[in-house]
């Protein structure tokens, strides 16, 4: 579980000079079970917190997974990321687990979709280094593959996390694609993919 002030601490180990944090939401499993009214409550805070951290320029991405929780991209220069998430009801009320790393993108970047966007569904594939692959810092994919699936899939971005937290490649097709089960960090086990399906604004990775 994480509280307010193991959250501080965790937050502080965080490199103060990266350009984007990256925070997946993960809904908690041991989330103290309320009645419906509370839960919307909470929703309806998140959501107004939402919308005052994006019109304030700090949140620039954000969007569910279909299974539940979902993920926020911050701009860390436009404010502090502790004080802001310590006002969102649904975080400090433990309904969802954070992991925040700093975010690099390697293919695409991070645009804020503005106020006239559509929403899309892409495939959005974490991939967890083993450890000796988070030691040495062996990437998942290599340059010919990343060659051959940004012809081969519609390749939204490619992007490597801080600390050992792996890398995330996400896509535009509507069913699954083979390739990534085939890569060869995935089949020497290096790494482990995992692949979700991911709602968000069009643009949010500069794709458009």
């Amino acid at each position: 579980m994480i509280i307010p002030g193991l959250l501080l601490i965790f937050l502080s180990t965080l490199s103060a000079q990266a350009q984007y944090k990256f925070m997946f939401l993960n809904s908690n499993p041991d989330k103290v079970v309320l009645p419906d009214s509370i839960v919307e409550r909470h929703q309806q805070y998140h959501m107004k917190n939402m919308e005052k951290l994006a019109s304030e320029g700090f949140l620039l991405v954000a969007g569910p997974f279909y299974d539940g929780g979902g993920i926020f991209i911050f701009d860390p220069s436009k404010g502090d990321l502790y004080e802001n998430l310590k006002a969102d009801s649904a975080i400090i009320n433990n309904r969802f687990l954070l992991d925040i790393y700093d975010y690099e993108p390697i293919v695409g970047g991070v645009c804020a979709p503005g106020e006239n966007y559509d929403m899309v569904t892409y495939q959005f594939v974490r991939l967890f280094p083993f450890s000796g692959s988070r030691v040495l810092q062996i990437p998942s994919i290599s340059k010919e593959e990343l060659d051959q699936l940004s012809k081969e899939l519609k390749l939204v971005t490619y992007a490597r996390f801080s600390d050992g937290g792996g890398e995330v490649l996400i896509y535009d097709q509507e069913e699954r694609s083979d390739l990534i089960g085939r890569l060869r960090s995935v089949t020497d086990k290096a790494y482990r993919a995992e692949e979700k399906k991911l709602y968000i604004a069009s643009g949010s990775f500069c794709e458009n």
